[in-house]
């Protein structure tokens, strides 16, 4: 009776067009953002959602309304909470819970809504049903002969988490495929066996031209998604989305990246600090600076009016902006912002009586020396506040500053000691300048020393925020790759194009590793296919340090591919079996070729000079013969980068080493070798045939022959044929 129940609804047709109307009139949604309609007893969802829902829980998708009719799905409170669990946690999707409103018979309003980073409304349905799983673990433990000065008992709460990872979230890509198909820079190694990366391997690589971010984050997070690309279609449509936007929106763009961006310093390094009770004041401020960031990047964000953008950066942090309201007006309130401009990080004098009048003695040994800058301006006949200036840094506190071109005139004047000549100038000081700083620097000791009581309570609760930093850092990464996609795909000489992605059962061969990034790529068309995994064995290295040849790192990498490679995945083969005998190689080549045609049945891309392998095609219906089209001349070969149909029709070995300049016997022997080699080659080619294939052959030569014989019959004088068959 339950299910007969969902499938109605409880709502004749006048109410279930009444909620379709409802449900078209809601503002549109990114593909990532899933909404539910809390119908009391049982849950529905709709449209795209509905089929999201039904491919999870297993449920029909059914109709309602008239034509054209709404798709919907039930579930019950159970599968709810499960598959919300799935959004949140797993897919990293966006949920939106809505409820009646009472007395209204379709009138709904937004109840709850979470996201990965705010799952603050959904902590009772995510975490108080969850299972605790348990496995067995190994610690190892070394003892060691070291001094002990006191027992201490650490505090680990809250400094670390674990979290769930789910792999098939992700493309597989393993380690050879990232430096074969030179998605990451390839290193060099140092004499002491340490990774070193020279600026050409990195601005060569695919994460070399991508990389356009501007902030730390967002280089930690393109190198991250460049090593896990996501599988996602909903997902990667919505980047795509957003990188379009700042595509068609120079102006939007060029805020972001040149302007707002820039000044947000590394707020996940500042959360880290936050929660280990290790920030400063001086963190605390950089971090009410990048708060003061968001409502101007918001509006930046809001001239581009699209959903995608909406949902993956302007609501989440309009919420995080809200949520950081209070530590700012902590900041305001309790931070001494006069005194930031000179890098003097200090509570407010107003905290107790005893810093009032330290902040009285500290502002009395100021306005001295505000009295010996007139002096010395005096003394060099400069103008003060221009010519030179009053200034301090955290180093030398303070100091006198001129011009370099004022340099001379300082040298003149005996009783000014140099500190240092910079870029920005020549600092120096005096006695009564020296003295006067350090009565500076201890009340300020004195100062620091009264104030740590309140400063500590002020971080108690700025840790409390840590949270809070770390969602907003993780967005603001995401906005600073999707723009730094965007950047990389305008200044291209060939701008990049949208990719058109499609199912696995659609595949076609294209740019597959740059669409799952959600970047544009450079072509004038493309239909990617979104993987499960890119293996790869390309290039002819071996490892000294590991006792591996060429051919035998060879092995393991393809050894790797076979046992790791599904129908889903991408794999790229190049040259295998180059490394050992002819024979042996083109056996190997040749087995491994047929298992991925045959047995994996995966989308491959297998380069060979074994041209024997291209009769696979003869026999495989699922293998096909391609090759790259050049012309050559007497000097040089010229590739066109263009992929045709069939197997190649010539070699250009020789016609290389002729460019290189080989000496002319060396080449005149290897012509005559290679003419010798085809003719036995060609020979023995005729001799392993089958007995078919050998009997047509020669029963074509009969016709040849017998079909020359009639056309001369015809064309010359009978008498002189008679001649001709005699001598035959």
């Amino acid at each position: 009776m339950a299910e007969e129940t969902f499938a109605a609804l409880n709502l004749d047709i006048v109410q279930q067009q009444s909620f379709v109307r409802f449900f078209r009139g809601l503002p549109e949604k990114g593909p990532s953002t899933v909404r539910f309609f809390n119908r009391t007893d049982y849950y529905t969802l709709h449209d795209d959602d509905a089929k999201l829902a039904a491919d999870f829980t297993s449920k029909i998708i059914k109709y309602m309304g008239e034509a054209p009719k709404l798709r919907y799905v039930c579930i019950n409170k159970h599968q709810m909470e499960t598959f919300i669990r799935e959004l949140l946690l797993v897919r990293q999707y966006r949920v939106e819970v809505y409820m009646k409103v009472p007395g209204k018979s379709n009138d709904w309003q937004l109840e709850y809504k979470g996201s990965p980073g705010n799952l603050t409304q959904f902590e009772q349905i995510l975490f108080e049903n969850a299972s605790i799983e348990t496995c067995n673990s190994v610690m190892g433990i070394k003892f060691g002969q070291n001094k002990v000065v006191a027992m201490s008992n650490i505090n680990t709460t809250d400094l670390y988490r674990l979290k769930k990872v789910d792999a098939q979230r992700y493309v597989r890509i393993d380690n050879a495929a990232l430096y074969a198909l030179n998605i990451l820079p390839k290193p060099t190694f140092n004499s002491e066996g340490a990774p070193v990366f020279t600026q050409t391997a990195k601005s060569y690589s695919l994460s070399g031209i991508l990389n356009r971010c501007v902030t730390s984050q967002g280089k930690r997070l393109l190198e991250q998604w460049i090593k896990q690309p996501q599988k996602d279609f909903n997902l990667i449509n919505e980047r795509l989305d957003v990188v379009g936007c700042f595509v068609r929106n120079s102006e939007v763009r060029t805020l972001i990246t040149k302007d707002a961006l820039t000044k947000i310093p590394d707020l996940m390094l500042i959360s880290k600090k936050l929660s280990g009770k290790k920030a400063k004041l001086q963190d605390c401020y950089r971090l009410y600076q990048a708060v003061n960031c968001l409502p101007s990047l918001i509006n930046i964000l809001r001239k581009l009016s699209n959903n995608s953008v909406k949902d993956m950066f302007i609501s989440p942090l309009s919420e995080f902006a809200t949520d950081m309201d209070k530590y700012q007006t902590m900041i305001e309130t309790l931070l001494d912002l006069d005194l930031v401009d000179r890098c003097e990080f200090l509570l407010k004098s107003n905290v107790n009586p005893e810093m009032s009048e330290l902040h009285k003695l500290k502002l009395n040994i100021e306005e001295k020396m505000q009295k010996l800058l007139k002096k010395a301006a005096a003394d060099l006949n400069l103008e003060e506040g221009k010519s030179v200036k009053l200034e301090c840094n955290p180093q030398h506190g303070f100091f006198f500053r001129i011009t370099k071109k004022e340099e001379q005139v300082l040298r003149q004047a005996k009783q000014y000691k140099i500190i240092d000549a910079v870029a920005g100038g020549v600092r120096f000081n005096n006695d009564k300048l020296t003295t006067l700083n350090e009565d500076y620097r201890e009340i300020n000791e004195k100062y620091e020393e009264l104030q740590k009581e309140t400063l500590d309570e002020m971080l108690k609760v700025a840790a409390g925020y840590a949270d809070t930093v770390r969602n907003i850092n993780m967005i603001l990464a995401a906005l600073d790759v999707l723009a730094s996609f965007a950047t990389a795909a305008v200044s291209a000489k060939i701008p990049y194009v949208r990719p058109v992605l499609k199912p696995m059962s659609e595949r076609v061969l294209n740019l597959k590793k740059v669409g799952v990034l959600s970047c544009w790529v450079p072509c004038e068309y493309a239909e990617l296919s979104v993987v499960d995994g890119i293996l790869a064995r390309v290039g002819a290295d071996d490892c000294q340090l590991k006792g591996l040849s060429t051919f035998m790192l060879e092995m393991i990498e393809t050894s790797t591919i076979i046992k790791t490679a599904t129908k889903n995945s991408l794999v790229i083969i190049d040259e295998l079996g180059r490394g050992t005998s002819t024979y042996d190689g083109c056996g190997i080549a040749w087995a491994i070729a047929e298992h991925l045609a045959m047995e994996v049945k995966c989308f491959s891309l297998f380069a060979t000079h074994f041209h024997k392998i291209t009769k696979l095609a003869d026999t495989c219906s699922t293998a096909g013969n391609l090759h790259v089209s050049a012309v050559t001349s007497n000097d040089a070969i010229t590739p066109l980068y263009q992929v045709k149909e069939g197997q190649c029709d010539a070699s250009y070995g020789i016609h290389c080493a002729k460019i290189a300049e080989f000496p002319s016997d060396v080449l005149e022997w290897a012509s005559e070798n290679l003419r010798q080699l085809e003719h036995q080659e060609g020979m023995k080619f005729i001799r392993d045939l089958d007995i078919p294939i050998k009997k047509k052959i020669i029963e074509d030569g009969d016709n040849i022959v017998k079909n020359t014989l009639q056309k001369l019959k015809t064309a010359v004088d009978p008498e002189r044929m008679r001649g001709f068959h005699q001598i035959l």
